[in-house]
């Protein structure tokens, strides 16, 4: 069994009129002893992603399984 499991992952914000979606349908597995890094262009989601992980921001949809 994973330590983190990610299935479906979304996450949207709305800014006057527009929606900003900086994650659709993440999927991600961590598992026990490995060394994950989270990497990709500013605006792609990182800091997101390890928010929701924490608890820090709502999902806007997907589940995340911690173990």
């Amino acid at each position: 069994m994973a330590l983190v499991e990610i299935h479906q992952l979304t996450k949207q914000y709305t800014k006057g009129d527009q929606t900003i979606t900086p994650l659709e349908d993440a999927e991600l597995q961590i598992q026990e002893h490995e060394f994950v890094s989270l990497m990709g262009a500013s605006g792609s989601g990182k800091s997101t992603t390890l928010k929701m992980i924490n608890r820090l921001v709502p999902l806007s949809g997907g589940r995340i399984i911690l173990n």
